[in-house]
């Protein structure tokens, strides 16, 4: 299926905003990150670095993780003959 000019342009143009779109985004991200490493100690820092944060956002996932397979496991009983 061959595209006539009119629609190649138009997806052209729609690629080229969509990469630019993400570029923005990107160095938006870097720019962030950056200015997260600088200042670690902030509240403000892009990443957390505590120790117990880290160790909240690990039982959290764990949590997450159980309640899912838990989740299953009654749904798998409860379609038993």
């Amino acid at each position: 299926m061959a595209l006539a000019k009119k629609q190649l342009a138009h997806l052209e143009k729609r690629l080229l905003n969509e990469r630019d779109r993400a570029l923005k985004a990107l160095g938006l991200f870097d720019k962030r990150a950056k200015s997260g490493r600088e200042s670690v100690d902030s509240d403000l820092s892009v990443y957390t670095d505590h120790m117990a944060d880290q160790g909240t956002e690990a039982m959290e996932r764990e949590k997450a993780a159980y309640l899912q397979v838990r989740k299953a496991a009654i749904y798998i009983e409860s379609k038993r003959p």
